[in-house]
């Protein structure tokens, strides 16, 4: 098929791309993680950009309490967004932050 704007041969020259498509259907949360009251879902996207960008869903262990130890993430950029539910986490030179459902909170 050929690609709009792009010369014959020159698609051929491009380095390839990686797809990455994560339907809940059909995928699995293990229970092994960062953190055991946790269970996470990968998103297919480390291997899609050989480790450049790690996405995953996680979700709360019926039975287990949370108990966040200090930790940071060494990232340029971090998305949470809250499906259900809500959490409360603590960052640092921020504070105490409540996420509720549907809402998104970056750090870049």
């Amino acid at each position: 098929m050929k690609r709009p704007g792009i010369k014959k041969g020159a698609a051929a020259k491009q380095k390839a791309k990686r797809f990455s498509v994560s339907h809940a259907a059909t995928s699995k949360f293990v229970k092994r993680g960062l953190r055991g009251y946790f269970e996470y879902r990968d998103l297919g996207v480390k291997r899609a950009t050989r480790g450049k960008v790690v996405t995953h869903v996680i979700r709360a262990r019926p039975g287990k309490a949370p108990h966040g130890d200090w930790h940071y993430h060494d990232c340029v950029v971090q998305f949470v967004y809250v499906v259900k539910g809500w959490v409360k986490m603590e960052y640092e030179g921020i504070g105490d932050v409540r996420l509720d459902s549907l809402t998104l909170k970056t750090n870049f």
